[in-house]
């Protein structure tokens, strides 16, 4: 099997089947500089067909990289997708294979922290406290 696709002829309606899969970082493609990834993206996927759709659930675990938004030093982030529960349209598919490759892909990026802070207090924001308004306000200066 090709990394991250199933072959929808081998599944039968209403039969779950287990799959484990495995893919290198390039799959994420991070062509900016804002994230890295490194380590291989493992899935466990169960896959039924019920009518026209093809039932998937799916847990995705990888590692990111990004900086700290305070330091710019790197931090590791713990990207772990248990249990989504998705249906796609079998006229999704090309022929009898599909590809999880977009959708693995999206739902990494969607669980990428917005923003990272070493530790969650990063040591040198007291540096920048004094530049920071303290207030909800943002008519106040």
């Amino acid at each position: 099997m090709e990394e991250f696709e199933l072959y929808i002829d081998r599944l039968k309606a209403g039969e779950y089947k287990e799959f484990s899969l495995k893919t290198s970082p390039e799959l994420m493609q991070a062509d900016d500089n804002e994230f890295s990834f490194n380590d291989d993206i493992h899935a466990q996927v169960s896959a039924t067909i019920a009518s026209d759709h093809l039932i998937l659930n799916i847990s995705i675990k990888t590692i990111v990289k990004n900086s700290c938004k305070i330091c710019n030093d790197p931090i590791s982030h713990d990207i772990l997708i248990e249990q989504n529960h998705v249906p796609f349209l079998l006229t999704e598919a090309k022929g009898a294979i599909f590809s999880l490759r977009p959708y693995v892909r999206e739902q990494i990026y969607l669980n990428i922290p917005k923003y990272s802070e070493c530790g969650g207090k990063c040591p040198e924001r007291a540096a920048i406290d004094k530049y920071l308004s303290n207030s909800d306000d943002p008519q106040e200066d």
